[in-house]
């Protein structure tokens, strides 16, 4: 629900910054079809803070995005991706 609620934040701002670009798709119900949809989605986000069914997986959630961007931090941090070559073979 957080990942819909961070989209629909991402659709309306250029929309509302940036009124006039070109854009390939326009939504037919337009900002107010996204605000509609972040008001359900934190709803249900808030309905699963509330049952306490949920609380561990919420809290196992919860970790795993405070230790991602720690082992990204440690273990994906890349150099030059010229000297890198992603799998590629290296230039000579």
């Amino acid at each position: 629900m957080l990942a819909d609620v961070l989209q629909m934040i991402s659709f309306a701002v250029p929309r509302r910054r940036f009124p006039t670009a070109a854009r390939p798709y326009r939504s037919p119900v337009g900002i107010s079809g996204a605000v509609a949809t972040r008001v359900i989605a934190l709803l249900i986000f808030l309905g699963f803070l509330l049952n306490p069914t949920f609380l561990p997986a919420i809290i196992a959630i919860a970790v795993l995005y405070l230790l991602g961007p720690i082992v990204f931090a440690v273990c994906g941090l890349h150099r030059d991706p010229q000297v890198e070559t992603y799998g590629e073979a290296p230039l000579r």
